[in-house]
């Protein structure tokens, strides 16, 4: 290596394909452009992301010992190879990304003198549906880390602000947005068309996302299940833990036929263009690639008012922003919508500047070296 370059190391918990995910990937995909960087990326498993990273060439490195869920032993054994990960490939800035990996990413990089540790503060765990005894366990670790860590990025005001840190720690984060290429969306129809999917009558309905908790999507079957008497066809894109709870909550609804899981599809906010609704109900989310995509899309949206989504999206004729924990007006919302569907103009969506990507990593760039 050219002693002109800077080494970056971006370390993510898992290498499964979801939010934060993408972001290490088009970090390392960015930086790795550069001529003065070295990238290499740390992630548990061996899942999409190492795919992804190994068709641009950009090395990684996996740790099977690394996992999301906390089992003391493991986390000892994860934190030794961490360690030595980090001894060994000497990074000049060490990009942590998860609550997980940064704090564990924080403390090691402390003790192996790492010149620079960024976090990005994807979201906190406190946020999501836990008893208040494992909320301020989750605060405190939240707080630690960014103590640890020598710059934070939250990727949206909310996440930097609900952290509710002392000025001494909160004077160490920063906002900035997620950024991303306009996206070419598909031609309306081309996704039942790639997957050989009959189109049913009636107004087809998409939600995009891991199929976790935190994304909202048994209270969308809820309220779906208030509006049999509209022809409807629920489609849910993604992977996740709680698929086998969702296709028996399914089943209990009596909506057997009106609901499709599709599972993991490549490239699925490209194909948001074959639907008529986008629905968004997280009961809690930092930002959401899928939700910037959608400001290009020609569908109007349903979308919960959690988290930093009205950052995203904003309550105009063709969004709807709404408290998706109050069933009746979840119900209400999507009665009338489905009822009359607006016609989007997306050239007329605002709030879509600021998501432009060359913000991103200029900032990223500064932060890195400040």
């Amino acid at each position: 290596m050219s002693s002109t370059k800077t080494k970056l190391m971006v370390a993510v918990t898992k290498s499964n394909w979801g939010g934060a995910q993408r972001y290490v990937y088009d970090v390392a995909k960015h930086f790795a452009q550069e001529k003065n960087f070295e990238v290499v990326v740390v992630a548990g498993g061996n899942g999409e992301l190492f795919t992804k990273l190994s068709s641009e060439g950009i090395r990684a490195i996996s740790l099977s010992s690394l996992q999301r869920d906390i089992h003391i032993f493991k986390e000892l054994k994860a934190s030794i190879n961490l360690f030595k990960v980090i001894v060994r490939e000497r990074p000049n800035v060490l990009h942590l990304n998860s609550s997980k990996m940064g704090l564990f990413g924080a403390v090691l990089g402390r003790l192996a003198r790492v010149d620079h540790i960024i976090f990005t503060a994807h979201a906190w765990p406190f946020n999501e549906t836990r008893s208040r005894y494992q909320k301020l366990i989750f605060r405190l670790l939240g707080l630690l880390t960014v103590f640890f860590a020598h710059r934070t990025v939250a990727v949206s005001e909310d996440v930097m602000k609900s952290l509710r840190a002392p000025r001494f720690i909160a004077q160490k984060i920063k906002c900035v947005y997620t950024g991303i290429d306009e996206p070419e969306l598909f031609e309306r129809g081309r996704f039942f068309e790639r997957f050989a999917i009959e189109k049913r009558p009636g107004v087809h309905i998409v939600s995009v996302g891991e199929l976790h908790v935190s994304k909202g999507l048994d209270r969308a079957l809820i309220a779906l299940a208030q509006c049999k008497h509209i022809e409807w066809t629920y489609h849910i894109i993604g992977t996740g833990e709680k698929r086998h709870y969702l296709e028996e909550l399914t089943k209990k609804l009596g909506l057997e036929d009106r609901v499709i899981m599709h599972g993991f599809v490549e490239n699925a906010p490209l194909y948001l263009n074959s639907f008529d609704l986008f629905l968004f109900p997280s009961r809690t989310e930092a930002l959401g690639y899928v939700a910037i995509e959608a400001l290009y899309s020609k569908l109007p949206i349903i979308a919960s008012n959690a988290g930093g989504i009205p950052e995203v999206l904003f309550d105009d004729p063709y969004t709807k922003l709404i408290d998706c924990n109050d069933g009746k007006v979840f119900k209400e919302t999507l009665l009338s919508t489905l009822k009359k569907l607006p016609v989007v103009d997306e050239a007329k969506r605002p709030g879509k500047l600021r998501f432009q990507p060359k913000f991103m990593y200029t900032a990223l760039k500064k932060t890195y070296f400040s």
